[in-house]
This record gives structure tokens, sequence and C-alpha cells, in this order.
């Protein structure tokens, strides 16, 4: 069997996909599930720290595509730009996916390294301080929340203008 180095790409690709979904639904458990199941610090605890190590494999996943990318670049196939603003607007729209992906990443950090229960993230044990808790997380989660929505924006104009590439 011949290697592909498309297919691994697209399995790069897709599986960034899986694990930002994965993220949105664990934000989602984060801040809608009844922590009276667990009791309130084990949730809390359980969901930060999954949260954690994904948004960590998501980073290293995003890591070694860039680092494919560049080593395969000419074997990979990819949609002749129609222009040169066509061209830059696709690096443009690429950059800001993958910026504020590693941003969210950076701030997400930030923010498991000022929270106010501990933590053990890849058996890495993270003790709060009440003092950077009110002081430093309430700013790290309003830039973390924004460079979310900066990325899902992103990630809409990539989908539309994927999807009118191919007309």
């Amino acid at each position: 069997m011949e290697f592909k180095p498309y297919i691994v790409d697209r399995l790069l690709h897709w599986l960034t996909v899986v694990m930002l979904l994965l993220m949105l639904n664990l934000s989602t458990e984060l801040h809608y599930t009844n922590w009276q199941i667990k009791g309130p610090i084990v949730h809390r605890q359980d969901a930060v720290e999954f949260h954690a190590s994904v948004g960590l494999m998501l980073l290293l996943v995003i890591f070694l595509r860039v680092v494919y990318y560049n080593i395969k670049r000419s074997e990979l196939p990819r949609l002749p730009a129609k222009s040169k603003q066509h061209q830059t607007f696709i690096r443009v729209v690429h950059t800001g996916l993958y910026t504020s992906l590693i941003a969210i990443v950076l701030t997400g950090l930030g923010l498991a390294n000022n929270y106010e229960i501990p933590l053990s993230i890849y058996g890495f044990k993270i003790e709060p301080i009440k003092q950077d808790f009110l002081d430093v997380f309430p700013t790290l989660l309003e830039i973390h929340l924004a460079l979310q929505n900066l990325f899902w924006t992103l990630v809409a104009v990539h989908f539309v203008g994927f999807i009118m590439s191919k007309r």
C-alpha cells in the first residue's frame, strides 16, 4: 500500500476538528452540568482537568499538523487561489485560526494556573492562590472567551470559503 501524505494531513485536520468539538462540549459540561452528582469541587476539578488535558493534546496535534504540512507541502494538493487577494485572504484566515487556537490554549493554561481550586493536569499539581483567582482569573477568562468567539468566527469564514471554493 502506498503512503499518502494527503491522508495524514486530513487525519490531523479532522482530529483537530473532533477535539475542538469535544472542547466545546466540555465547556458546556463545565457550566451547565448539575454539580450535585459528584459534589461541586470534584465535578469542577474533573471537568477543568479534562478540559485542560484535551487543550494540551490539541496544541500538540496543531503543532504536528503545522510541522507535517511544512515538511510535505509540495506533496499536499490544495485548491489554487483565484487571485493574489484571495491568497492573502486564505493566509490571513489560516494564520488567524492557528494563532487564536494557540492563544486560547495559552490563556487556558493561565486560567488553570490561577483557578480557585486545586488541579492536577498530567500529574502536575496546581495549588490555588486566592488573590490570583480574584485579580488575574477574571481578566484571563474574558480574554479566553473573546478568543473563542474570534476562533469560531474564523471557523465559519473558513467553512464558507471552502464551500465557495467548491462552486
